[in-house]
């Protein structure tokens, strides 16, 4: 993904602290732009998702959405009953 990323010149990789795994890598001007319009995106999703839940039934959602996560996990970690 980094090399694509490179490629499309959201990123750069900087040299100076070593080449490969251990290179720093950095957005650039591009990449900050990109980054800018994606949260937007992502946060008028959001507000239009969650149109005309109160504050209380967004706050149960997301309760239970912590639940079923932390019972996938668990899952993953112990594998399903036989």
């Amino acid at each position: 993904m980094i090399s694509e990323m490179e490629t499309k010149g959201l990123v750069v990789r900087d040299q100076g602290n070593g080449t490969g795994y251990r290179a720093k890598i950095r957005l650039t001007q591009e990449g900050r732009k990109a980054t800018y319009e994606l949260r937007e995106r992502i946060k008028l999703a959001v507000e239009k998702g969650g149109a005309g839940l109160s504050d209380e039934e967004r706050e149960h959602f997301y309760y239970a959405l912590q639940v079923i996560a932390k019972n996938l996990q668990e899952i993953t970690k112990e594998g399903l009953p036989k």
